[in-house]
């Protein structure tokens, strides 16, 4: 049996996935194994560099906020985005040349809304999506240009936290 110090759960997955048998005793991590292997665990601990899974983690955590902020302000449904680039196209045409594409044609028929009034509500829409989009984007580059950049794996998810905080703070 070999007592080690944890890495962040990531050397004792590590071991698992190599077919060890690792676990909690006493709130000590131990491998137990069988004779003539102690020496094998013994390199691989002293080996192991949690960092690049500790990016990982750190990284991928970090997107998934971003991927649910995006949701806030933007759908996924099939073609919606197509159908926003479209309206917003024909917004900024009927600013400019006073013509009335499809959307806007079908929009002011079912609704007798001014056709001024909705092309400027769709480009509005556009200008804080756009705006939206930036600052998570802006946000998840910072957070893995910041994660990458270390070398202390204890510190990428508090960078990670940091990141996801200002994340949760875009309204």
């Amino acid at each position: 049996m070999i007592k080690y110090i944890e890495k962040g759960n990531f050397l004792h997955q590590h071991l698992s996935n190599l077919g060890f048998d690792c676990g909690h005793e006493q709130n000590i991590y131990v491998c137990k194994n069988k004779k003539g292997v102690d020496a094998q665990i013994t390199k691989l601990i002293a080996d192991y560099d949690p960092l690049p899974l500790a990016k990982k983690e750190a990284i991928d955590s970090v997107k998934e906020k971003s991927k649910s902020k995006r949701q806030d302000f933007f759908t996924d449904a099939p073609g919606k985005d197509d159908e926003y680039s479209r309206k917003f196209k024909e917004a900024v045409a009927f600013k400019k040349d006073n013509l009335q594409g499809k959307y806007l044609t079908a929009r002011v028929k079912e609704t007798r809304e001014k056709p001024l009034d909705i092309a400027n509500e769709w480009i509005n829409r556009d200008a804080i999506s756009e705006n939206k989009g930036a600052d998570i984007s802006a946000i998840e580059d910072s957070a893995r240009v910041n994660i990458n950049k270390q070398t202390d794996w204890t510190k990428c998810q508090s960078i990670a936290e940091a990141h996801i905080a200002k994340l949760k703070a875009v309204t």
